[in-house]
């Protein structure tokens, strides 16, 4: 049995909590989102195999530029590493542009990273993805979302029984692309979770229009293929990042 921790780390904003938090939990295997290269391994010690996915080269809070994705890490050292893109705007990372929801989308990849992993019931499969964002949390009017879901899913569909970790950009009982996740694997967070979104720590903790939306968002998810692994119910902990982590185990049957 594994001990499986992911979360949206919000960049190099909350590495003076994020980095206790981890050492704190003592973690099997390690997902993380918007994360920069260089603060991965620093994060996580030596004693961690980490796997990194560039999404775009964003700015850090020192004005320099490195590249920001997706990470996952493990203990055990991993049999594969699996790199897949499901959204290529560009043939080269250019820098991120945030202007418009038409700029974020031309100069922002999408994809999973994935490794492998000896447990004693046999070959554990995780993968760690940050999904496509949207303004409000719903289905854009270019189906962006709904497009990627349908990319991501048919890679998936390819690969052996796993764990699908991250940061969904898709809020349950509020986004219509929900029910298609639903419907591929079993959701590990409790119900009676309403969102993952940890507001004092959150840029619109302080906009009374955009704040209670946020806190609204359950949009951080532990999924697994059905009827393939012991999944146990997740915790969430707070006060880490604008995002809470979500902290598991897994078990192959």
């Amino acid at each position: 049995m594994k001990k499986l921790l992911t979360v949206n780390i919000e960049g190099d904003k909350h590495l003076e909590r994020v980095r206790p938090f981890i050492a704190e939990e003592n973690p099997d295997i390690v997902c993380l989102q918007e994360a920069f290269r260089d603060d991965v391994q620093d994060l996580l010690g030596t004693e961690f195999q980490a796997e990194f996915l560039p999404m775009c080269l964003k700015e850090r809070s020192d004005g320099s530029l490195s590249q920001w994705g997706v990470a996952i890490a493990t203990r055990v050292p991993a049999h594969t590493v699996i790199r897949e893109y499901y959204y290529q705007p560009t043939t080269a990372f250019v820098p991120y542009d945030s202007s418009t929801l038409h700029t974020k989308r031309k100069t922002m990849w999408q994809g999973v990273v994935g490794i492998t992993v000896e447990d004693v019931r046999g070959v554990l499969t995780i993968f760690s993805t940050h999904f496509t964002w949207l303004p409000d949390g719903d289905v854009a009017r270019d189906e962006n979302q709904t497009v990627d879901m349908k990319t991501l899913l048919t890679f998936l569909e390819t690969q052996p029984p796993h764990i699908l970790c991250g940061d969904f950009n898709i809020p349950r009982k509020q986004n219509a692309l929900y029910p298609v996740l639903a419907a591929h694997y079993t959701d590990h967070v409790p119900q009676e979770y309403n969102t993952s979104m940890y507001l004092p720590l959150h840029r619109v903790k302080d906009d009374p229009k955009e704040g209670p939306k946020v806190a609204s968002y359950m949009v951080d998810y532990i999924l697994s293929t059905p009827e393939t692994y012991t999944v146990s119910p997740a915790s969430m902990r707070g006060n880490v990042s604008d995002h809470c982590a979500l902290i598991t185990t897994i078990e192959k049957i």
